[in-house]
């Protein structure tokens, strides 16, 4: 849970949302894929982003 708002669960490229139904303003994190969709994201993102120091 991030924020009190947003749950994120991550998982290879065959996780589903099945233990995200219901919950609202989930994301699933997927390793193994090259392309996201409404509410996934490919791990290899993650990378992409900056952290402050």
């Amino acid at each position: 849970m991030i924020d009190e708002k947003y749950v994120i669960e991550v998982g290879g490229a065959n996780k589903t949302f099945h233990q995200l139904s219901g919950m609202p303003n989930a994301i699933l994190v997927k390793e193994g894929i090259s392309r996201g969709g409404t509410g996934i994201i490919p791990m290899w993102m993650i990378g992409l982003l900056e952290t402050k120091r």
